[in-house]
């Protein structure tokens, strides 16, 4: 928005956006057709926004998020994607990223909640989902520095641009938009600013770059007179038809295009520019045919329900209300506000067909069907093929053909071509996938399991049974097998008795008996319904020994120069395995018998207890994955402050040329030391026996390089030593 963000000071309440979501940025494929599937990435020709690849000209229409704040956070969703994608007919979809402060002239005045600056993290990850969204629905989607002084934080922009566009390198949906809205900043300052940040871009990524323009991005023939120093650049203009009509700003964009160069309104209104006040309904229609007969990209703003901030009124929002509509559920039952239902007219009426538009040119022959739409749970499809025809799937997981019936196996896009060479399209859409708690489980012979209960059930009655539901969350029959019944059996009964807590009597469920040891996994399955998508999942359960222990004696402990004390069991607490004890820094303790030794210097040492399997017990220190690590405990002896005080930082490098490097050689340590101390390195092969004289010398504070080109080419371990204190990394010399 152009003035809005001054009345968002006493916001007092956040919201997180939903965090479910059933692909990565880089695993996503397109699961409907849709203009990025047509166009690719896009790029610029003189006045023209066009398709890198083919160079057909490009006209997207679509709509804007909120700002990435609490007041807009929440719709930030993958059903929200799907939703404009497909019942809007929407081709891009703006991210409208806070960076760092609201003031709409630039100003520091009003700090974003849930801003770049102070959150990225969370933001990042949001961001991964919606690109995740865009690919899996085929359309644009514009990453917008949502920003109004973008040129005062250029370090941060910097970052981000540098990390988003080698992140996203190569994925044809992305558009940048460097600078949402410049306010009091010449175009000489934004020129700078957006050919730094675009040349940042540029080292990943070619597609599309949007460049704000001065005073709220409405000056686009600015860089028509002065251009970006850049390739595929276009530049921004803003309206809110309230403010804003087509005679007084039209003109610009004209000017632009004459001189060559293209413009892109990634952000309109039909209110006034504060997103209040009435809908100019007249002069939005004049703008939307001015955009259409200029072939101008465009975004509405914005995706949100209207009661806005304090209760007041965001008529610029799409949706009527104040209930948020950020899942499949709630957006069936959308209203639209007076500025939805304009925007929702001109997205769905001026839609295209993108999945006629995919196999344009190849859908003459008998073979060829029109285009169809299904939900994943649909079956099978009859009446739409040509029986007498066969068919070659482009993805066989998706939908196959078979004597003209088409089966849906799960959502996707599916191109058939047919033996006469023509082709058809089929999208099976998505549907909520099924629910089923169930979890990871290592159950133990005495009947102890590392998550409890599966599911609603107690299992009292028999120590080496666990039981869970025979239904989803949402009412399906569940299938369950054992990949090694020998080991873990699964069976259907009846729950009966005093395990059936939590439910009624008689009702089925699936038990799980422990046989013998070992691992097995379980694989559940559930057919898909008319409401849901089917469920195959497969989770790992296993039955292990006990996990044995030492008496609590053997603790983390601080002891007195000189002492003895009786702290080192003989043998373990269950089935008296014996256990034998290591020193993690030799020499400054010894053992007699149960008793520890300390000696004369204040020290950290550890200490590592081990013990073999017996009938009933895993080796002490067993994990659930099998490996075995011991049980170390931590030693003080006197006071620790020596150890507690190690000035020694080791920092193993490779290749590395720094201020700091002292030596020839191109491999080595360094040591950064923050007081003179006695050093102590050895170089040992990966079986810890030496294969180099140690070195050991007095270094003073400061940076040491050690060289390393002493060693031949492997793998060696060099440990470093000072007083008590030691540590060990591992070198591979190439």
């Amino acid at each position: 928005m152009l003035f809005k963000r001054l009345k968002l000071l006493t916001i007092l309440f956040f919201v997180l956006a939903p965090l479910g979501f059933a692909a990565t940025y880089n695993t996503a494929i397109p699961m409907r057709a849709g203009p990025v599937s047509h166009y690719g990435a896009l790029g610029t020709s003189g006045s023209k926004i066009v398709s890198i690849s083919n160079g057909k000209q490009v006209m997207l229409r679509g709509l804007s998020f909120f700002w990435s704040d609490p007041t807009g956070l929440a719709y930030y969703t993958e059903d929200v994607v799907e939703y404009v994608a497909a019942t809007l007919k929407a081709d891009v979809l703006r991210f409208a990223m806070g960076t760092g402060y609201y003031d709409s002239k630039g100003g520091a005045s009003s700090p974003i909640l849930n801003a770049y600056a102070t959150n990225p993290a969370s933001l990042k990850q949001t961001l991964d989902r919606m690109v995740a969204a865009a690919i899996e629905n085929d359309i644009y989607l514009i990453i917008d520095w949502h920003s109004h002084r973008a040129e005062q934080e250029l370090s941060i922009a910097k970052e981000f641009f540098s990390y988003a566009a080698e992140r996203y390198k190569g994925i044809p949906n992305i558009i940048w938009e460097v600078y949402n809205e410049p306010v009091y900043t010449s175009w000489g300052e934004v020129k700078s600013y957006s050919e730094n940040i675009i040349s940042i871009i540029r080292a990943h990524s070619p597609n599309l770059a949007l460049v704000g323009t001065t005073n709220w991005s409405q000056n686009p023939q600015e860089g028509a007179n002065s251009p970006v120093n850049q390739p595929n650049v276009a530049y921004v203009l803003h309206f809110y038809a309230g403010s804003h009509s087509v005679g007084s700003f039209g003109g610009k964009i004209t000017q632009t295009l004459n001189a060559g160069y293209p413009v892109f309104i990634s952000e309109w209104g039909t209110t006034e520019a504060s997103g209040t006040g009435g809908v100019n309904s007249s002069e939005s229609q004049n703008w939307l045919s001015f955009m259409d007969q200029n072939n101008i990209s465009n975004c509405n703003w914005s995706i949100r329900h209207a009661t806005g901030v304090n209760g007041e009124n965001e008529a610029s929002a799409l949706f009527s209300g104040s209930t948020t509509l950020n899942n499949k559920a709630a957006l069936a039952t959308a209203t639209y506000s007076t500025s939805g239902n304009i925007v929702k007219n001109y997205l769905q009426t001026k839609g295209r067909a993108w999945a006629d538009s995919l196999i344009a040119g190849k859908t003459s022959g008998s073979c060829h069907f029109k285009s169809i739409e299904e939900k994943e749970t649909v079956g099978t499809i009859t009446g739409k093929a040509n029986s007498g025809c066969t068919y070659t799937s482009s993805d066989d997981a998706v939908a196959t053909i078979a004597g003209g019936t088409i089966t849906i196996k799960k959502a996707g896009l599916a191109v058939f071509t047919g033996n006469d060479g023509s082709q058809s399209v089929l999208v099976a859409t998505k549907v909520p996938s099924q629910t089923y708690n169930i979890k990871e489980l290592v159950c133990r012979i005495n009947g102890s399991c590392n998550s409890g209960n599966l599911g609603s059930y107690s299992s009292s009655g028999n120590k080496n049974e666990q039981k869970t539901n025979s239904t989803t969350i949402e009412g399906s029959n569940v299938s369950i097998t054992s990949s090694n019944p020998s080991v873990i059996s699964v069976t259907k009964t009846k729950c009966t008795g005093s395990d059936c807590i939590g439910s009624s009597k008689d009702q089925e469920v699936w038990v799980y008996q422990f046989k013998s040891l070992g691992r097995s996994e379980i694989r559940i399955t559930v057919p898909a319904t008319a409401q849901y998508g089917a469920l195959d999942t497969t989770v790992s359960m296993a039955y292990m020994k006990n996990t044995q222990s030492l008496d609590r004696v053997f603790k983390d402990t601080t002891v007195a120069p000189g002492s003895v004390t009786d702290m080192l069991p003989l043998t373990t607490r269950y089935e008296d395995a014996p256990v034998t004890y290591t020193f993690s820094n030799e020499g400054y303790a010894s053992i007699q018998g149960t008793n520890l030794v300390a000696g004369n210097e204040n020290v950290i040492i550890n200490i590592t207890a081990n013990a073999p399997a017996t009938t009933n017990y895993e080796a002490l220190g067993t994990a659930n994955d099998g490996t075995v690590n011991g049980v170390t405990r931590t030693i003080i002896i006197g006071t620790g402050e020596l150890d507690a005080t190690i000035p020694l930082q080791l920092i193993q490098v490779s290749n590395l040329l720094t201020p700091f490097k002292l030596g020839s050689s191109p491999e080595g340590l360094r040591l950064s030391l923050s007081r003179g101390s006695m050093i102590e390195i050895q170089f040992l092969d990966v079986h810890g026996r030496e294969v180099s004289p140690a070195l050991k010398e007095k270094k003073n504070a400061g940076e040491h390089w050690v060289s390393l080109s002493h060693l031949q080419s492997g793998h060696y371990l060099i440990r470093v030593k000072q007083g008590a204190y030691s540590k060990t990394i591992p070198f591979i010399k190439k």
